[in-house]
Parts: C-alpha cells; sequence; structure tokens
C-alpha cells in the first residue's frame, strides 16, 4: 500500500528533475538570459522617462530682471538690450557692452553685422536631472552651462495674470527671465 506522503515525495522528486533539465537545456538559459536584458533596458529607460525635462519648454521671449540678475566678471559688463529669444534652432542674447565686446566702438554696418553674429548663437540640453543647458555664444558674456529654474508667480487669483519666469545659474551668473510669450 502506497501512502500520501510517498506519492508526495515521488511528484517532487519529478518536478526537481524536471526544472534541471529546463535549467541545462541552452536554449531556455538564452530565453531567460535575453528577457533577462528586455526587462533591464526597458527599466532603465522608464527611469529616465520619469524625470522628463522641463528644458525643452524655455522656448519663447524673455525679458531680463535686472533687479534680480548678477553677472560676475574680472571685467565691467553692462546690457545694452534685455531681451532674450530662445528658439529651437537657435537663441538670441541681449547685447553687452564690456572691454571685450568691442560694441563701444560701433561705427560701421561691417560693426552691427558682427555685433549681431556675437548675439546670436545655439543652446542644448545637457542633463535632464537636474534640467542644465548649455548656450553656445563663443564672444558672449553668457556663453556657457547653466542650471535652470522654472517659476511661476501669480498675481492675485487670476488664471490669466501668471507669469513664468526662468532662472539660469551657474558659479558666476545668475539671470532671471520674465516670458514675455
Amino acid at each position: 500500500m502506497v501512502t500520501k506522503s510517498y506519492l508526495a515525495q515521488e511528484d517532487m522528486m519529478k518536478a526537481k528533475k524536471n526544472i534541471s533539465l529546463l535549467l541545462s537545456n541552452r536554449l531556455f538559459r538564452t530565453l531567460v538570459f535575453f528577457l533577462f536584458v528586455v526587462i533591464a533596458v526597458i527599466g532603465f529607460y522608464g527611469c529616465r522617462m520619469k524625470h522628463p525635462s522641463k528644458c525643452l519648454d524655455i522656448q519663447g521671449v524673455y525679458v531680463m530682471e535686472l533687479d534680480s540678475t548678477f553677472i560676475y566678471r574680472s571685467f565691467d559688463v553692462f546690457p545694452l538690450g534685455l531681451n532674450m529669444v530662445i528658439k529651437e534652432d537657435g537663441i538670441r542674447l541681449p547685447p553687452f557692452d564690456c572691454v571685450h565686446s568691442g560694441i563701444h566702438d560701433v561705427n560701421t554696418y561691417q560693426d552691427i553685422d558682427r555685433v549681431y553674429k556675437e548675439i546670436n548663437g545655439s543652446w542644448k540640453v545637457i542633463s535632464s536631472n537636474p534640467d542644465s543647458i548649455f548656450i553656445n555664444a563663443n564672444s558672449h558674456v553668457l556663453h556657457g552651462k547653466y542650471h535652470i529654474t522654472i517659476g511661476t508667480y501669480k498675481a492675485g487669483d487670476l488664471e490669466c495674470t501668471t507669469l513664468n519666469y526662468i532662472y539660469l545659474d551657474n558659479d558666476s551668473t545668475h539671470l532671471c527671465l520674465r516670458k514675455v510669450r
């Protein structure tokens, strides 16, 4: 007479034998490894997508708020304009007068063209955690890497009076920019 415990033991031995056969199968191991890699890649990109960059939302026209802007250089820097335009294909920075710019010596159309080339540049997102951009305008005072903070200010209770601000910070510059459109 066969007892239940003996049958359970025999079933357990068969299950162990089947599992060991399955694990020794090369195709099964390859499939498990492939699934592990796929899950790891999806998880990695899922974590990256979890924190989308706010930097892509900064496109628009901005006015530099001078009372909240600080630019520390070893030479005097004077803004000659306050508007900054950030587009998908480039950036137009406000002109600055400083010892190195030569803007105060603008006399001809060639000088004006040179000044406009200096204030036009490009930008790109270099990090999404923390949000950072790189402004590439080689001969401009604002050329460099910046950490971005996006803020809003509500004047009263009306939604239509919300002003958007972005703050660009690095070790020697703090720009406060108010979005116009």
